[in-house]
């Protein structure tokens, strides 16, 4: 009876490992591959986002800072108060750019980015618009601060289990 049940569960999974492509694969890994890194609309994580993700300079502002238009950041996003998928911060601009996006690895947060950065994924219906804040964890309220005067409070926040930064 054991060895007929292991040889089942190794025929649906040898089924699905064959079966496996474009929407059938985005219900078992969270994306097809397709998508732009600028845009369009899709759901579940890893796939298309609405703000960019490549491409970026660093001779220009990094993540969390204060801006008041695209072009002061290094990826090309300065999200506003009121900007599509902004549920922490309602005071003013900082750079960010879109992540977990197209299963493209270029849109995921290396490991050392992790640790002071979050990938927030909003609530519906701006799913699509995730992109990077600044994590304070450890450091609190003076993690954020050093990043902008203007952050007001250390805290989780909907789309996020960790600690971000907010200035609402």
């Amino acid at each position: 009876m054991k060895n007929q049940i292991i040889s089942t569960i190794f025929r649906v999974l040898a089924t699905v490992g064959l079966v496996c492509s474009g929407a059938a694969c985005e219900a078992f890994s969270g994306s097809s591959g397709s998508g732009s890194s600028t845009g369009g609309g899709s759901s579940g994580p890893y796939t298309t986002c609405t703000y960019n993700y490549s491409n970026g300079d660093t001779s220009k502002k990094g993540f969390g800072e204060e801006c008041a238009s695209d072009d002061e950041c290094a990826f090309g996003e300065c999200m506003m108060p009121g900007d599509s998928g902004n549920i922490t911060n309602s005071q003013f601009g900082f750079c960010t750019r879109g992540c977990d996006c197209n299963d493209d690895t270029a849109a995921r947060l290396s490991d050392a980015e992790k640790e002071v950065f979050e990938c927030i994924y909003p609530p519906t219906p701006d799913q699509n618009s995730r992109h990077i804040i600044v994590e304070c964890r450890e450091g609190g309220i003076a993690a954020c601060q050093a990043v902008s005067s203007l952050y007001t409070e250390c805290s989780t926040s909907d789309g996020t289990a960790r600690k971000v930064c907010k200035a609402l």
